[in-house]
């Protein structure tokens, strides 16, 4: 219901539609990957074969229903505009959507039923009343890219594959232990920031409290698809930071698109060779001057000093 709730909200959806959002939502986690079953969605568990996610679109989007040619005059437009809110196998759903012709492509956030009508797919049906929104199944779809997809066609098991399990990281510390791979990428992580004196040791001092850390897991792609790298993150709760009192002003350097592109181009202008590389841990090169204690992270607690944390010398990563 999380996911639902953030789909109509997110779209602007009506609260009319929220059996749809629901058929949606289901529909999508029984094709993804769960804690349940290793390398396995509940779709494949059930049927037996990898589900098909060619078709999936987002919820809410703009698409566009073909007018049948039988029920529209020479000048009228061959297709409306529509609100794509389900793809379950059994029932495709699109929904009239009417807008001004400069108006953004987005639904109105009132929760009153916005003003719409089904296209008619025969001259015997009749609109229904402005005031309902009537949904339409299985209307034509005119762009290539709405071409609906069974799960009984034929699939690319590499598409397939690659979209269901790439996706599959760790999400707490007692998952990521399980892998060697992930331990590894811990201890590098970890080894980087003892070796950039990012902390030190000490006891809490009375009044003050430490913030919590958490690991962050992301597997690192080549342009292949191919795994680059794992990467672990160990992250500060900076949520949990009170403006004003931890901190006064967030900023961050980040480079400019712009001035990128500018050396790109002098570079091929010139004919000069072009390298790139990449700074590991560069956020620890920041000094605090703020006094920060953080806790010791998952897997790294020492033993005898439980009770102890970390003070802060440079900045981590999630830190205001």
């Amino acid at each position: 219901m999380e996911m639902v709730h953030c789909m109509l909200k997110g779209k602007h959806v009506p609260h009319c539609f929220w059996a749809e959002a629901v058929a949606c939502a289901v529909y999508v986690l029984n094709r993804c990957p769960t804690k349940g079953l290793k390398n396995m969605t509940p779709y494949e568990a059930w049927n037996g074969h990898p589900p098909n996610v060619k078709h999936f679109r987002i919820f809410g989007s703009i698409t566009y229903a073909q007018v049948p040619k039988e029920v529209r005059k020479k000048l009228d437009d061959k297709s409306v505009k529509c609100v794509f809110i389900d793809e379950s196998s059994t029932s495709e759903t699109i929904v009239r959507l009417e807008v001004e012709e400069d108006a953004a492509p987005s639904l109105p956030v009132s929760d009153e039923p916005f003003p719409s009508h089904s296209v008619p797919s025969s001259p015997s049906q009749t609109s229904s009343p402005a005031s309902q929104p009537v949904r339409q199944t299985k209307l034509p779809a005119r762009l290539q890219d709405y071409v609906i997809y069974k799960d009984t066609d034929p699939v690319d098991e590499d598409i397939i594959n690659f979209y269901l399990f790439t996706d599959c990281d760790p999400q707490t510390y007692e998952e990521a232990t399980k892998d060697d791979g992930w331990v590894e990428a811990m201890n590098k992580e970890i080894a980087s920031i003892e070796k950039n004196d990012t902390w030190t040791l000490t006891t809490l001092p009375l009044g003050k409290k430490s913030i919590g850390v958490k690991w962050v897991y992301k597997t690192k792609y080549q342009s292949n698809d191919e795994i680059d790298k794992l990467k672990a993150r160990l992250v500060v709760k900076g949520y949990r930071q009170k403006p004003g009192i931890d901190y006064f002003e967030v900023f961050a350097l980040v480079s400019r698109i712009d001035t990128v592109r500018m050396i790109l181009s002098l570079s091929a202008q010139m004919k000069w060779t072009t390298y790139q590389m990449d700074i590991q841990s560069v956020f620890l090169n920041g000094f605090l001057d703020e006094e920060v204690y953080v806790d010791q992270p998952d897997g790294y607690v020492q033993t005898g000093k439980e009770h102890m944390v970390y003070k802060l010398k440079k900045t981590l990563y999630g830190l205001k």
